[in-house]
């Protein structure tokens, strides 16, 4: 994908069936750095979708967004933190 083949916030949002108001808030929190137009547009490359699919896989894993943020720059273990998720859901597995 090049430049001429970038996504804006919509498509992408079409693409995923994330909100662009989830696109925006892992922005906020760094999981994601789509480029900017001259405009201040935000459009999304190749890269960008594939780190988006990444995260996408964490959030449905029950991870919280500092966690993935951690894993994302290489400062956690996920060994580590599936073996901490995997204790959180049989915990809760048994209090219901």
């Amino acid at each position: 994908m090049t430049k001429d083949d970038a996504l804006t916030i919509g498509e992408v949002a079409a693409r995923t069936g994330l909100t662009e108001r989830a696109l925006r808030h892992y922005e906020k929190e760094g999981l994601l750095a789509p480029s900017r137009t001259a405009a201040g547009r935000r459009f999304y490359l190749a890269r960008d979708l594939e780190l988006l699919a990444q995260v996408t896989a964490f959030r449905r894993a029950g991870f919280k967004v500092a966690q993935i943020r951690a894993l994302l720059k290489g400062k956690a273990d996920l060994a580590r933190l599936v073996d901490a998720q995997l204790e959180a859901l049989s915990a809760e597995r048994g209090a219901i």
